[in-house]
């Protein structure tokens, strides 16, 4: 970390040369620019406590001191780095080609907090989860993503798995109950919009 913080400030690059040369420093934002994911989350956890604060109220869209007065029984800032410690583990899985629809993180699964528990984000019992139901399963790493702010990581890896089951399935429709159950996503909104789109290529097929 320290030695690609290094190179950045010696960097002729744009815009790591527009800031040191004209205003001293080069902030953090900018930094921020030319870091891979792991090294990102990294130096989030190397913050002090008020600078992660401030990334997890802008993240969730909530107020710092709304946080502070939940934490103890919510875990929200332990839920915010699990879901880091999730898609960090996610990233590396797919970027070296690995199988995704039945992989279990086992190193980074989510603790059974009632901010992840609750209806809207994974809506299951603390019981069920601490089965091992929902903790690190792509089904979980999705239904995660809903609790920050920005709703497009969670729609785009929806979209992509909504395409890739639709067309998998559409050869080999045996199998859908042992992927949907595999990726944890039983009571999720993407079995019907698999369904959806396999009835459309289905239409467009008997069009031609």
């Amino acid at each position: 970390m320290l030695y690609n913080f290094g190179k950045l400030l010696g960097s002729n690059d744009q815009p790591y040369k527009y800031y040191r040369e004209n205003h001293g420093n080069i902030p953090p934002w900018i930094m921020i620019k030319n870091l891979m994911l792991g090294q990102v989350i990294y130096w989030y956890k190397l913050s002090k406590p008020k600078v992660r604060l401030d990334i997890i109220s802008r993240m969730l869209s909530m107020d710092s001191t709304v946080i502070e007065a939940l934490d103890e029984t919510m875990r929200i800032r332990q839920s915010f780095g699990d879901l880091l410690d999730l898609v960090l583990d996610y990233r590396n899985l797919t970027a070296h080609g690995g199988r995704v629809y039945n992989h279990r993180a086992s190193d980074h699964e989510l603790h059974s907090s009632p901010f992840l528990l609750r209806k809207n984000i994974l809506n299951i019992s603390k019981a069920k989860h601490r089965t091992g139901y929902r903790k690190s399963s792509i089904g979980a790493l999705i239904l995660t993503l809903g609790i920050i702010n920005n709703p497009d990581p969670k729609q785009t890896i929806s979209s992509w798995i909504d395409v890739l089951l639709a067309n998998y399935l559409q050869n080999f429709p045996q199998d859908e109950n042992m992927l949907i159950q595999a990726m944890e996503l039983e009571d999720t909104t993407i079995p019907k919009s698999v369904h959806t789109l396999i009835g459309g290529n289905k239409s467009d097929k008997s069009r031609l």
